[in-house]
């Protein structure tokens, strides 16, 4: 599945909602309204998981490799 962009999915949400064309996110206060949904839609996704990394420190290695800084 390709990766969308916000204007793409703020497109995809507003011609489902036989409102007007936009070409950018602030043509409207409505196209504006529906990416702010989606950012807080996107952040209560990623507040909601349980990552790993953010449970514990990360131990870096070091790399020695003067060919490879």
């Amino acid at each position: 599945m390709p990766k969308m962009t916000l204007l793409e999915m703020v497109q995809n949400i507003l011609s489902s909602m036989d409102s007007e064309d936009v070409n950018s996110i602030g043509d409207t206060s409505e196209s504006t309204q529906v990416a702010t949904i989606i950012r807080d839609t996107f952040y209560n996704i990623t507040n909601n998981r349980e990552f790993p990394e953010h449970c514990r420190l990360i131990k870096l290695e070091a790399f020695s490799d003067t060919d490879y800084p």
